[in-house]
């Protein structure tokens, strides 16, 4: 059976020996074989989307993954390596946040689960970080506070794990972070994307003194 981040999904590929074993009538296929032999199935780590296409409106669905990977692509400057939906767009439908998958397609834990990929965005908090923006956000809204917007984020990103069998599971709050702020752009993009993050928050009310004007 085939793994996409630690989620087994179809395909599955059964050896003839064992076709006797699959059920004359139903749909199930081979997922009463999955359940009743577990000892008979080996487990292949798999690239890629495992989406089902049945419909015009999966089709539809497709295409929009295929053309967000594509902008996604070049935005970052290489291929995404794991699974993600655009969780806020611009005004022309381009990228600006992700919500990653929290396994990548090699099974590598993806700490950061809202990661922001817009080039202005990026840009100007980029400025902001050079400026001193991260002592300054932590001095201004306190270690406790940021240390609750870190239990939120781990137990959201948690919430996709639910059932996924992993050697190794990601850990941390916003964006991998334990204690205080690492990055200031994994809490702009979990802001923008309607999480409750103080320091996202106070980002957006900084942002202006690094704009061009």
């Amino acid at each position: 059976m085939a793994s996409f981040s630690g989620d087994i999904r179809p395909p599955m590929k059964i050896v003839a020996s064992e076709w006797n074993r699959l059920p004359e009538s139903g749909d199930f296929g081979g997922r009463e074989l999955r359940r009743e032999h577990p000892e008979l199935v080996t487990i292949v780590a798999t690239s890629g989307d495992p989406r089902d296409i049945d419909t015009v409106e999966d089709l539809v669905e497709a295409q929009q993954a295929i053309d967000d990977t594509a902008m996604v692509t070049e935005l970052i400057g290489r291929s995404p390596m794991g699974r993600f939906t655009v969780a806020v767009r611009d005004e022309r439908g381009t990228p600006i946040v992700l919500e990653n998958h929290p396994l990548l397609f090699d099974g590598t834990p993806m700490p950061t689960l809202y990661w922001l990929c817009g080039a202005r965005e990026s840009l100007l908090i980029g400025r902001l970080e050079s400026s001193g923006g991260v002592d300054r956000a932590e001095a201004e809204i306190g270690l406790d506070v940021i240390a609750e917007a870190h239990d939120r984020y781990r137990a959201k990103r948690d919430e996709q794990l639910a059932g996924v069998d992993a050697k190794h599971l990601p850990s941390g709050g916003v964006g991998g972070t334990r204690v205080g702020v690492k990055c200031l752009h994994a809490h702009y993009a979990w802001w923008l994307a309607g999480g409750q993050d103080p320091v996202g928050q106070w980002v957006a009310d900084h942002l202006h003194e690094v704009e061009d004007h």
